[in-house]
């Protein structure tokens, strides 16, 4: 899941409204996933929720009936010509088929189906998604509008664009002589590192644009010595844990783990 969506990256760096919505999200899905690794062995993932809409569908959709989803619309075809036209199935089911093979390409949400119900979720994480706009005029169709985003982490959203910024610029060389544009990049992106590794030893607490703190991946951490009580209740408020893995070192020393 992202944390940023290709809309947020293009406003925060307009020099890059030339390239491809395409390959602004391959960055952007590379360095969630490099986000997530360094998240991973502290807070519990996803650390945010994505939105989602469904749309139940009952006919075959007519020649020229449309899904919309964000700014996009998908028109069902007989003959098809447009790169958002779909191709009209023999059945329902043939239809839907062709509808995900199309829509595979929308760089805000992605989407599934079960059944004779489309479900779209945002690709990227927090409230942003609940006012994505979804909607059809497919005769018999049932949409439910795009909700449950949840959290938005801020400082995850630059990090993200900066890591895809430098990813964006990989190949040119990294000089204090070079491109300043470059370098600039570069410097980003090393200290978005520098902010997950801080998040990652909890010496900065990660929390939502409402103060709530990312949840902690309680599996990996010991059990409390006090029993019955949360992990590391004994040790005080979450700000002050340390590694999890160092606590486990410390308590089996001990004889406490």
């Amino acid at each position: 899941m992202l944390y940023a969506s290709v809309a947020k990256f293009k406003t925060a760096i307009p020099i890059y409204s030339s390239i491809g919505d395409a390959l602004i999200l391959i960055a952007l899905e590379s360095k969630a996933s490099e986000i997530d690794s360094y998240l991973q062995p502290v807070y519990t993932l996803p650390v945010a929720d994505a939105a989602a809409g469904s749309i139940l569908l009952t006919l075959n959709p007519g020649d020229g009936k449309k899904i919309t989803c964000g700014a996009t619309a998908w028109t069902f075809k007989t003959s098809p010509t447009l790169a958002t036209d779909v191709q009209i199935g023999g059945t329902l089911s043939e239809s839907l088929a062709n509808f995900l093979i199309k829509f595979s390409a929308d760089v805000v949400c992605s989407g599934s189906v079960s059944g004779s119900t489309i479900t779209f979720t945002s690709r990227a994480g927090g409230t942003p998604g609940n006012s994505l706009a979804l909607s059809s005029d497919i005769v018999g169709a049932t949409v439910s509008a795009f909700a449950g985003g949840a959290h938005d982490y801020n400082l995850l959203v630059t990090d993200n664009i900066d890591l895809a910024a430098e990813w964006l610029n990989l190949g040119q060389e990294k000089s204090s002589y070079g491109n300043a544009q470059t370098n600039g990049f570069n410097r980003l992106a090393d200290q978005a590192r520098k902010n997950l590794e801080s998040y990652k030893k909890s010496e900065t607490i990660l929390v939502d644009a409402l103060g709530i703190r990312a949840p902690f991946n309680t599996e990996i951490q010991p059990l409390s010595n006090t029993s019955g009580l949360i992990p590391f209740a004994d040790e005080g408020p979450p700000e002050a844990w340390d590694y999890a893995s160092s606590k486990i070192q410390e308590r089996e020393s001990s004889g406490e783990a």
